[in-house]
């Protein structure tokens, strides 16, 4: 009643401000503070008119005016979480951290701990994003999204035994991205745990569908190598001829003209492995046992001139 007797007066309109927003009218405490605002900006204003441009989700607006809270009250707590949640969403990580550290340190919780290490993560700081991050999970144990970034982390930093745990917790209960599945499979594989890692890497490979980067052609090359040694030849065959397929020239895997021969001749295949030896010969021209194998399959199929050329340079 006291702001509708005098409009033009700041206390009334702050008052009014206050009241609605305990009542969660927003809209109203909105437009009661920004009139006191227009009279009078102060950190006592901004912080009633914020609260209320948080709540409507109107977080450019809001953000003047925390930045007048904290200068006025450095120690508001909640101002220095709401700005610097803000800056967090708004991808301004730099900014974000002091003022998320602030709310941190007078109040530990599981989601500011989160924001500031993903804000740790995304600037480069991959041990402070670790202190944070596993401080997130040891508050809430079921909060996968920490979980995964420290996984991520830890791998970051090449401390593998970690990230594979890290991983394994949350595998099954948060969606992966695609290099998620390959830093989850390399870390297995890093620390011996071969068979999971196989399992992780095909995941990644029908995640990553025709992609040519080379970490699917690593992935294919394992998952190729374990099918060669399971004899699964007419699965490994296919892993094998996405590699040459991506990468002709054997510039990351030397000697996947070698394997393709190699499981090739496991399925009778002997006109294919040959075209594989020659062009592993290409390749690598030192490669002894490429121009042993070669020849002897020119010999078996009668192809005597050809035998006998490859027997010379191998001397």
């Amino acid at each position: 009643v006291s702001w509708r007797m005098n409009p033009k007066d700041y206390a009334s309109l702050l008052g009014a401000a206050k009241i609605y927003n305990k009542l969660r009218q927003y809209e109203n405490a909105m437009n009661m503070s920004k009139k006191a605002l227009d009279l009078k900006f102060t950190g006592e204003a901004s912080w009633e008119y914020a609260r209320a441009c948080i709540e409507l989700n109107k977080p450019f607006e809001a953000k003047r005016a925390l930045e007048k809270v904290i200068e006025t009250d450095p120690a508001n707590n909640v101002a220095n979480r709401e700005l610097g949640i803000i800056y967090y969403k708004d991808g301004q990580y730099k900014q974000a951290l002091p003022l998320l550290k602030k709310a941190y340190d007078q109040k530990v919780d599981d989601r500011v701990s989160l924001q500031l290490g993903k804000s740790y993560l995304k600037t480069g700081d991959k041990r402070s994003a670790i202190t944070y991050l596993k401080k997130a999970t040891e508050i809430n144990p079921s909060l996968h999204e920490a979980h995964l970034d420290l996984a991520r982390a830890y791998y970051e930093i090449n401390q593998f035994k970690d990230a594979a745990s890290s991983y394994s917790r949350v595998d099954g209960k948060i969606l992966f991205n695609t290099n998620d599945y390959y830093y989850f499979a390399k870390s297995l594989y890093s620390t011996d745990n071969k068979t999971r890692a196989i399992q992780i890497y095909k995941k990644a490979i029908q995640k990553s569908g025709s992609s040519q980067t080379s970490e699917s052609i690593v992935a294919h090359h394992l998952v190729g190598l374990d099918a060669l040694s399971n004899k699964q030849y007419s699965e490994a065959i296919l892993y094998f001829q996405f590699i040459v397929k991506a990468d002709p020239k054997a510039m990351l895997i030397r000697n996947i003209y070698f394997l393709l021969a190699d499981t090739y001749l496991q399925m009778k295949r002997s006109t294919e492995a040959i075209s594989s030896l020659e062009k592993a010969i290409k390749i690598d021209d030192k490669n002894v046992e490429a121009y042993g194998l070669l020849a002897n399959l020119y010999s078996k199929n009668n192809m005597t001139t050809k035998a006998k050329e490859t027997y010379q340079k191998m001397m």
